[in-house]
Parts: C-alpha cells; structure tokens; sequence
C-alpha cells in the first residue's frame, strides 16, 4: 500500500513557490518557526479562529514536506532537501514551478496520476474524482477519497506547466515529454520492463557501488528483497536487456577456467536517474495494474508486430493482462509467459469475485495461421481438470472453421463459456476500447444460438444482452457479425 502526495490547502492559486521558498529559509530550519511564518502570512484572516489558523498552517507545511521541499530531522527541525537547492537556482518562478513539476511527476505519484487519466480516457470512463479515486485505490494508495484536496491540488500544479490541454484532465504528452527531457519514443521503450529486470534494478540500487558481481545481486534480491531471479535464463530475460536499455554497465572480471562471475554497474546520468525514479512509482503496484495504466491498447497491439522476438512477446504478455485488467478480473498468475513459448502464446488465470467466484483461463496468441479446434480442446480439457469457468482466447490470427464448431458443441453439452476473439475483434476492441466487455459478452453465444449476456464489469455502463447489440452493432466487423447471428 501507498500514499498519494498529502496536498491539503497547498494550492497553487494560494501560494507563490518564491514567497514559499523565503519563508522556508526564515524558519532556519525550525517546523514550529516555519508553521507560526505561514499561519501569519497567509490564514491569520479577520473572522477565522485561531483553532482554524493552526489546522490551516499545519496542513500547509504537511503539504510542502510531502512535496519535497523540505525534509524533517525531528519532530521540531527540518532541513532543506536537495529539489529546494535545485528550485532556488531558478532564475524565474515558471522555473521553479518546472523544477517542482518534474519532481511531482518523477518521484511523487505524478507520473501514476497522468498515466491512470490516460488509461480512463481509453476506455471512455468519464474523469471525475470519483473515477480517479477508484483507480488509484485500485493501484494500492490509502488515503485518496472524494473528500480530500490532494488529486485536485496535484493536478492545479501541473497544470502550471501546461500539462494539460486547457481546463481539462486530457494531459499534454507532448509537455510532459519536454518537461522531463525524455521523448515519448524512449518513455515508452524504458518503462517495458519485466517484473524479474525491475527486481534486479532494485536490488543493485539497494547495494550500490560500481561493480557489482551478479551473483551478489541475486542472493539480495532473492534473501533480502524475496523476489527470486530466473537463474536458467538471467543473462537473456534481465542482463542483457537491461545493458541494452542503458540501465546497467557489464564489466568482465576474469576469463578462462575458473573465471569470476561479470559485474554489473548502474548508470547515474540524469536520464537514466528520472527512469529509475519513474520505475519506483510503477515497481510497487500489482504487475496488471502497472501494464493497465503505463501501457495502451494500441501500443501493445504495435508492440506485437515488432521485428523484435523480446518485445513481441513482452507485449503480448501486456495484451493478457490488459484483457484482464479491462473486463474487472483479479490476476491470479501466470500459466505460461512468452519466455516459455518462444513469444508464440501467453496464458493467465484471473478470476472476478461478485456474489460468486467466476475463475477465467485467458490465452493469447501470436500466430500467422489459424486456430483449429484441438486449441480448443485442450483449453476445455484445462478448464474442466482446473475448475475454471470461462475461456477467453485471442489471437493476431483467425479461428479455423472447425474450432468455432468444436466451441459451439462445448457450450451445447456443458456449462462452460469460451469466447474467441480473433483479429477483427482485436482492432474493434482498439478502435473502441470502452466497448472490451460489450464486445466480449457478444463473442459468447449460448447453445440455442442466442448472445448470452456475462456479468462483465464496465466502469461506464453496465448493459444488458439487447443493449450490448445495439451498442456494438457499428464497431465490429462485417465478418464478426455475420458469425454472431
């Protein structure tokens, strides 16, 4: 769990950062001496108690040590942190207001914040704080509700930097991108990390120094961290990816028989240091919820026609998760990862808990032929053995006419429900990506042939069998209509 940044009253509309600063360096590093200069600046008002003053002050210098201005040593002393040292060598307060914004977006939530207004506006949820709150309490963070200024008050500082377009939630990507000084491009290509790199990240953070054995990395990660690294295929899956992303240095120590293990070394510019602080915000939530919101459908579906054998099957991993993350399922694990199959197919299991627990065995893949029927079989064969209630297969491909045949007679003889998207679904479910469960629940026909409604859960609408039709009607394709029928 996790605490979004405390931002009570600490409103840009109140607080000019320079006045903010000047205050800072009269306390002399005294909390009290600072709290008594913001009470008499800014609450001290005629008509207000005093009571009220001293909440308001104290809420304020709660917000300005949860911004990072300040750092405390005691309950009754702070010092200045290193982002004040940076702000003060601003030479205009726009300035100021940039270096505190790269900091919010880089090691306060910030980047979390814009990345969950993305993912919302993908799926065609209407912001509000209502649907931002559900979504970072989704993401693991406490003390966010609808009650509390700390989104708003967030949101009303970047805005000072024009990171959004106008008075909407609608971020400016292409500021953002300036603001940190790293393209969208390379964004991107650095925050696709596995869960497994980001472990190793961790731990050679944690130990520092530069030059690290491997296998030094591995026994803190493993005993100190315990998150055990793949031991089979570590140099493939984490070193070298990692080496080529520019996080990490590889030094030789030793040839020939009984050669040391290589060491490794952390890259410290300042690009490589903002990537990192932005993988810390992302390292701590659950693996589907950090694919959810770091990652579009529409990347992923580029990702996957990638050249590249690693990406291709990394994004195809992020596709499983993101079906999972879209239509309300809880992950549960891993059957298979593209490491596995050579990036042909992924599977997850994820289940939905309402009234009564539904377990789904999710499958994707990647192919240039199509699917037959004993896919099919086997995955009914899985689901029976495992207890699971549906199966969700997509795949780039299409589905051969003998395995739509072989699912219709499993839904005639058996409670089980498969849905098969294929890849006319896939660029439906892009083009209209808040129409994922309608478009799903349209996919499962029941045995007398009619659509079958599933308990699908949108976070925008929640329709019924007919509805689901009628909404669907203009965003698949003539084919997948003509199969529904």
């Amino acid at each position: 769990m996790a605490n979004f940044p405390y931002g009570a009253e600490f409103s840009p509309d109140v607080f000019d950062l320079q006045k903010v600063i000047a205050l800072i360096s009269a306390a002399s590093g005294s909390s009290d001496k600072l709290k008594s200069l913001i009470r008499t600046k800014y609450w001290n008002k005629p008509g207000r108690s005093a009571r009220s003053s001293i909440i308001l002050s104290m809420n304020t210098y709660l917000s300005i040590k949860s911004y990072g201005l300040i750092e405390e040593t005691s309950r009754s002393n702070f010092i200045e942190t290193p982002l004040l040292s940076s702000m003060k060598m601003q030479t205009s307060s726009q300035g100021m207001i940039d270096e505190l914004n790269r900091f919010l977006i880089a090691s306060r939530e910030g980047f979390v914040f814009l990345k969950i207004l993305e993912a919302l506006k993908a799926q065609d949820i209407s912001i509000t704080m209502t649907s931002i709150n559900a979504e970072l309490t989704k993401c693991g963070y406490t003390n966010v509700n609808s009650t509390n200024k700390y989104i708003s008050t967030m949101r009303a500082w970047l805005s000072k930097s024009n990171l959004f377009k106008g008075d909407s939630y609608d971020v400016n990507w292409a500021n953002v991108h300036s603001l940190l000084g790293l393209s969208g491009d390379e964004l991107e290509k650095y925050l696709d990390v596995t869960t497994d790199q980001l472990n190793f990240l961790r731990a050679l953070v944690a130990i520092g120094g530069s030059s690290v054995p491997v296998n030094a990395v591995c026994q803190y990660s493993r005993e100190t961290l315990n998150c055990a690294l793949p031991e089979k295929n570590l140099s493939t899956q984490v070193i070298r990816p990692l080496a080529e992303l520019g996080y990490i240095g590889l030094q030789k120590r030793t040839a020939g028989r009984g050669a040391k293990p290589h060491a490794v070394s952390l890259k410290t510019n300042a690009k490589t240091k903002r990537l990192l602080e932005l993988l810390g915000q992302l390292q701590n939530l659950p693996a589907d919820l950090r694919v959810a919101i770091a990652f579009p459908l529409k990347d992923i579906l580029v990702s996957i026609d990638s050249s590249d054998k690693y990406k291709k099957g990394v994004a195809l991993e992020h596709l499983a998760i993101w079906f999972t993350r879209a239509l309300g399922l809880s992950f549960l694990e891993w059957r298979s990862r593209s490491t596995d199959t050579g990036g042909a197919e992924v599977d997850v299991l994820a289940e939905r808990r309402l009234l009564t627990q539904e377990r789904w065995q999710i499958q994707c893949k990647n192919t240039q032929s199509s699917i037959g029927s004993e896919v099919i079989a086997r995955e009914v064969g899985l689901a029976v053995a495992s207890g699971n209630d549906v199966i969700l297969i997509v795949t780039t491909s299409q589905f051969s006419t003998n395995a739509k045949s072989f699912c219709r007679k499993v839904h005639q003889r058996s409670m089980l429900k498969v849905i098969l998207l294929d890849s006319d679904d896939l660029v439906a479910i892009k083009d209209n990506p808040h129409l994922v469960g309608a478009i799903v629940a349209q996919k499962a026909v029941s045995s007398e042939g009619h659509i079958e409604e599933i308990n699908i859960h949108l976070e925008a609408q929640k329709l019924s069998a007919t509805k689901v039709k009628k909404s669907v009607k203009n965003a698949i394709s003539e084919k997948a209509k003509k199969e529904i029928k």
